[in-house]
């Protein structure tokens, strides 16, 4: 017993040396890794949280004060205390009655809220029609992160979005962020006629080439069908496209893949069909009209005929989808141009993407009156219940940064023009590359515009000019050859220059 009682007292000094010579624990070290604000586009008076993590990469345990501050005025300090080799969230709730963009600023961390009573101008739209193999600005939305990325914040800015109804099968926590960030946004499947990167649907278009448009044999020749689809933007993707044929089983058996495939997933607000033509309006794609086999028959029939049966099996798919789909989905087509003022279209969709106005693409309109007369021509619709039309308008087809563009001044006038004739009446306003991109999120200081609600209709003034008043501020767009000048009683504020006064020049 007292060998035992001499080791352990031995054992016992050795470890209180020891415990001598232990280094001082580290003092508290913080690094704050992440904010969150969610949602990140609410209305006035939603309530929004603004999440801060706080890692302690020290030894101890230590509190940590976080300001927030919106705008540059500090909002409110919170202390959080967070263990050595810990990380502990500290949420903050804000509130903000009046539409408008807000800075949110925490510990050198920024996000942007954008506040906006649902329905108020502008209304912003983005056609992200991104598919994964083409483009690696799509990266961020086929392959979602546990928390959303920049990029996907970015497209949840916007009011509406068209994105491939692919991301769906592949990516659904994509629209899931999506809509957390935004839960007003409205989501639509684009569904490209003839491009599929689904599986499934790839092999039952291929097994059926009845379903494909063909060209007609020429005299003597026997080609099979295979060798005659008619492919159409040769000159302007760099990809194989080949177009349907709508006056085939193929338009009764796509509505029932949108419904059954797309808008069961709860994921989608509505389908954004592509290449919705009337045939004699189609234009600018590189096809011979004068050459196609609408009956499959391997010989072509006149053009009068195409047009007919082409139209009638666009106007059978647009109505099974609505049938299908109800009165309160969204069914948006892409005519390129223009749908005739008599379209049976008009009864089934809720209307039209104007797509590449004011660009450089064949089939884009650069005259106002022509995109004023389409634009009237679909909103004055009686149905179905609601009118959406999209105006987009685009560049002269060079290359700019998918995130951050550099464009010169005449791009951005083209810009502030396309958004200021949308304005005029009740659509919807976006602004990138023409076909095939498409993948951008530009974001103007215009956008962050808080114009209210429309106080009436868009009116024409006496030198040509177009004006419509809205409840925080006024839109002039001037199709003119000349220089507008506009008078006012009270103080306005150009939101590009920032120039304040009571009379303005607008160019031509």
């Amino acid at each position: 017993m007292r060998k035992l009682t001499v080791v352990g007292v031995l054992l016992l000094a050795l470890l209180l040396a020891l415990g001598a010579c232990a280094p001082e624990p580290t003092p508290a070290k913080f690094e704050v890794t992440s904010l969150a604000v969610t949602p990140i586009v609410a209305e006035p008076g939603q309530a929004v949280t603004v999440e801060v993590e706080v890692a302690n990469v020290g030894g101890t345990e230590g509190s940590h004060t976080l300001t927030l501050t919106v705008n540059g005025v500090e909002e409110e300090t919170r202390d959080v205390t967070v263990a050595p080799g810990a990380t502990e969230t500290a949420a903050f709730t804000l509130v903000r009655d009046a539409s408008g963009m807000y800075e949110i600023k925490v510990a050198g961390l920024t996000e942007t809220l954008r506040v906006k009573q649902p329905g108020a101008y502008p209304r912003l739209g983005n056609f992200y029609a991104a598919w994964p193999e083409k483009t690696n600005s799509a990266y961020f939305l086929w392959h979602p992160q546990p928390k959303p990325t920049p990029e996907l914040k970015s497209l949840a800015m916007y009011d509406i979005i068209a994105i491939p109804y692919a991301v769906g099968y592949y990516a659904p926590e994509s629209i899931r962020q999506l809509r957390k960030l935004n839960p007003r946004i409205k989501i639509l499947a684009f569904f490209p006629f003839g491009d599929s990167d689904i599986e499934d649907l790839k092999t039952v278009q291929s097994s059926n080439e009845s379903w494909f448009l063909h060209y007609g044999n020429t005299p003597g020749s026997s080609m099979p069908p295979e060798q005659r689809r008619v492919s159409f933007m040769q000159d302007i993707v760099p990809f194989e496209l080949w177009l349907m044929n709508p006056a085939s089983e193929w338009s009764t058996y796509v509505p029932n893949y949108v419904h059954d495939n797309l808008m069961s997933t709860g994921l989608f607000d509505g389908v954004f069909y592509d290449c919705i033509w009337e045939w004699e309006n189609a234009a600018g794609v590189n096809i011979d009209f004068n050459n196609i086999d609408i009956n499959n028959d391997g010989i072509a029939e006149s053009r009068d005929v195409v047009n007919r049966e082409y139209k009638n099996g666009m106007t059978q798919l647009l109505q099974l989808t609505r049938e299908l789909l109800g009165p309160e989905a969204i069914i948006l087509g892409n005519p390129g141009a223009e749908w005739s003022a008599n379209s049976p279209y008009f009864e089934y969709a809720n209307g039209q993407f104007q797509e590449a106005a004011l660009s450089t693409i064949p089939w884009s309109n650069h005259d106002f009156s022509k995109i004023w007369d389409i634009y009237l021509r679909n909103m004055q619709q009686l149905a179905p219940p609601s009118r959406i039309h999209w105006i987009n308008a685009g560049t002269n087809s060079v290359k700019y940064d998918p995130f951050n563009p550099d464009l010169p001044p005449a791009e951005l006038q083209k810009m502030r023009y396309g958004l200021a004739i949308t304005l005029l009446d009740d659509g919807y306003f976006s602004f990138d590359e023409p076909p095939p991109w498409h993948c951008q999120l530009w974001w103007f200081p215009e956008y962050d515009t808080n114009l209210g609600f429309a106080m009436g209709d868009a009116q024409k003034r006496s030198d040509g000019s177009w004006m419509r008043e809205f409840e925080n501020g006024v839109v002039i767009a001037n199709p003119t050859s000349k220089d507008s000048t506009i008078e006012f009683q009270a103080i306005y504020k150009d939101v590009t220059t920032g120039i304040e006064g009571t009379s303005f020049v607008v160019p031509p």
